[in-house]
């Protein structure tokens, strides 16, 4: 998958990067809107936070509302990071 790709450059770079999935296909329902998803990629790689946006601006819009919600992860140095999409906030 994508995120295989953002994995190797942060790992690569010694970095954690936050990366925007605009289309992440439906697990359940694959002909169903797509998700807009970031997600939290650490230095060895891993993907330690996916979140998918909340609240879709509708009509405009065409994503499938998320169903994650969001949290805290510990990052890089102990700094606490979180993410959230647009008027999620």
């Amino acid at each position: 998958p994508l995120t295989d790709m953002f994995g190797e450059a942060c790992k690569e770079a010694g970095v954690w990067g936050v990366f925007s999935l605009t289309g992440e296909k439906h697990e359940e329902h694959p002909k169903k809107n797509p998700y807009n998803t970031l997600v939290l990629i650490n230095d060895d790689g891993e993907i330690v936070q996916k979140y998918r946006k909340l609240l879709p601006w509708t009509p405009i819009e065409g994503w499938t509302p998320g169903n994650l919600g969001t949290f805290v992860t510990e990052g890089p140095k102990g700094m606490k990071v979180s993410m959230i999409i647009c008027d999620d906030g």
